[in-house]
Formats: structure tokens, sequence, C-alpha cells
């Protein structure tokens, strides 16, 4: 089963389910910018490419313009539709090794912002998996910037380093690890085991 194109489907249903200007976890991003930024990055590539190219603009800048230029619903339809044009993500097995962790990441940015935020998603014990294989191969980026050691576990046996001389443990669900890695430390469901010296500045190593 793909699941990114199952998460891509929850994703758009929870943002249809939203107005343009709900809040997310991404500071400075209303859920009509969050819109903009998934479909830039998965088929606007060549337009993100020019604009850094010809007017040295950053990403959030070309996210902002098409968000000025492209009304919400239009951009939900085409986030639902999938990758269009010369994108990468349509070449086979792409969308689902690449997507998986960013739609789920940004859903929950959807789903756990403002004064009343949803609860963590009962996930299946599939999608779990696979977001944990996913954590795992993406360690060396998500932890890059981490300047400790660490040691990240499911809690079910599951469990892999960053660094050495470990300083902290970070325990949770794959799916909660995730958000945690993401930089979305203070809405992930973890519990990080290290004095609060080490974990504040695990925490701000991986903030947004």
């Amino acid at each position: 089963m793909n699941l990114a194109k199952t998460e891509r489907a929850a994703l758009c249903e929870t943002l249809r389910s939203m107005s343009p200007d709900a809040p997310t976890l991404c500071e400075g991003w209303d859920a009509h910018s969050l819109a903009a930024h998934l479909w830039l990055r998965e088929s606007g590539i060549s337009r993100i490419a020019k604009a850094v190219v010809t007017r040295g603009d950053s990403m959030d800048a070309a996210t902002a313009e098409v968000k000025a230029e492209t009304p919400y619903l239009e951009l939900i339809a085409k986030i639902e539709a999938g990758p269009s044009g010369a994108s990468p993500f349509r070449v086979p097995g792409v969308d689902k090794a690449a997507n998986l962790m960013e739609f789920f990441v940004h859903h929950e940015d959807l789903r756990r912002a403002g004064e009343h935020p949803l609860p963590p998603r009962v996930l299946s014990d599939e999608m779990e998996s696979a977001l944990w294989k996913a954590l795992s191969s993406s360690k060396r980026l998500l932890f890059r910037k981490v300047p400790l050691g660490l040691i990240v576990a499911t809690g079910a046996g599951q469990s892999f380093a960053v660094g050495k001389d470990f300083e902290a443990t970070v325990v949770g669900r794959p799916s909660e690890l995730v958000l945690y890695a993401s930089g979305r430390t203070s809405a992930a469901q973890v519990e990080v085991k290290a004095e609060p010296t080490a974990a504040r500045r695990l925490a701000d190593s991986l903030g947004l």
C-alpha cells in the first residue's frame, strides 16, 4: 500500500475542513500558506529554481507568491491530484519514498495548532512502522544540528543512536518521534530523558 497516497488524501480532507487563515505549527504560515508550500515543493520546482536564480528569492517568497495568486480550494485540488509537469515526484516510487513524512508532519501542523489542538490520531501498525523506517533513514539529516549524543527509541525494542557520549534519550511512538525530530518539539507527545539543560539544548537544535 502507498501510505503516502493515503496520507495525501487525509491531509487534503483536513485542509478542506479548515479555513484558509487557520493557524498551523509553522510560524507565520496559515493553512493557505501551507497548501501553497505543498504544491510548490512537489509541482513547482522549476518555478523555485527560476525565482532563486533570477531574483535571489527564497522558497518562502515563492510560497507567498503562489498563495497570493492561487485560491485556497484550487491549491487543495492540485495537491490532491498529485505532482504535475516535469516534477521528479512523478517518477515511480518517489512519491512513496519522499512524501510520507512530509505529508504526515504537515497534516499534524494543521491538526495540532491553535487554541484547541486535536489529539494525536490512532494510526495503524503499518503506518507507524513506515514512519519509523522513514525516520531511521533520515536521521542524519533531521538530527544534523543536534549538539549532543542522543538515543531515539520507540519503547518497543526499536532504537537508533545519534552521535556519542549520550546525554539524552527520546522515547515515543514513531509518529510522535517524527514530529519531534521535525522540530515540532512542543506538540510531539514524547518523553525526553535528560538533564533540563540538555533537554533544552536538544529542543532548541530541532526548532522550526
